[in-house]
């Protein structure tokens, strides 16, 4: 491994707590870099990692997947030696961990930075930590009910959106404008597929799909909320009974 140098100060801070009942024990690194050499802006001196430290009742293989997958730097194709001589833009990784129980860990990673304004990425990851593996829809739910499950998702975006519309009549020209400019980004309801999915987020009352709207920075207060939320309740036709939500429709 390469040694860092080029002036980074480091700073450690170890953190973290244990539930009862988790899949995998989650504890909180937080690592703080200088940035060095005279064009950096006094403001992107320093940035901030907060890493997330995976231990617990896990196999080596499980351990060594989840810890693969949720590298910042592998994840958010950075570098960290970049990051310190002349790349600026990154303010600090961060992670969330939602979900942490019943073979279950649902994790999602956060960068954030400043450019011409302030931004950010998520990604979001699911995994089932008997393996590590991340999960997919289709581990979770019956192949054959797919198009029905899909169905549904369209509907509550439709809903989505005819609130966002009520609420903000900006909304539905700005939802034209991008679904003429950029028909293959912006599906309608209609042509909306699970591909368009950024991710699920899994909780003991039902499952949040998530799609991102992605306005631009200047309109995104007008953007409908893309969280689809699903009680298992109206989960549980399409749901795996040999899957890890088989547990909440039994």
């Amino acid at each position: 491994m390469r040694r860092l140098t080029l002036g980074a100060v480091i700073i450690l801070l170890v953190s973290g707590s244990f539930a009862a009942g988790q899949s995998v024990v989650v504890k909180s690194k937080k690592v703080v870099y200088k940035r060095t050499g005279k064009s950096v802006p006094e403001f992107q001196r320093t940035f901030e990692v907060d890493y997330p430290i995976f231990s617990g009742k896990l196999t080596p293989a499980a351990l060594r997947s989840i810890r693969r997958q949720t590298d910042y730097w592998r994840v958010f194709d950075m570098k960290l030696a970049d990051n310190l001589r002349r790349e600026h833009w990154l303010s600090n990784f961060d992670y969330v961990v939602r979900y942490n129980k019943h073979n279950i860990l649902d994790i999602l990673l956060i960068a954030e930075g400043v450019a011409a304004y302030p931004d950010s990425a998520i990604r979001y990851f699911v995994f089932d930590t008997r393996t590590g593996r991340k999960l997919t829809v289709t581990d979770l739910f019956a192949g054959a009910k797919m198009p029905q499950l899909l169905m549904k998702l369209r509907e509550v975006m439709k809903l989505h959106e005819a609130e966002a519309i009520r609420e903000t009549a900006e909304t539905r020209e700005t939802l034209e404008y991008y679904r003429e400019a950029y028909p293959d980004l912006h599906p309608t309801p209609d042509r909306f597929t699970f591909k368009d999915l950024d991710g699920f987020s899994i909780s003991d009352s039902g499952v949040t799909f998530i799609y991102d709207y992605d306005f631009a920075h200047v309109v995104q207060a007008l953007q409908p909320t893309g969280e689809f939320f699903l009680s298992y309740a109206e989960l549980k036709p399409f749901i795996r009974m040999d899957g890890l939500l088989a547990r909440f429709v039994r």
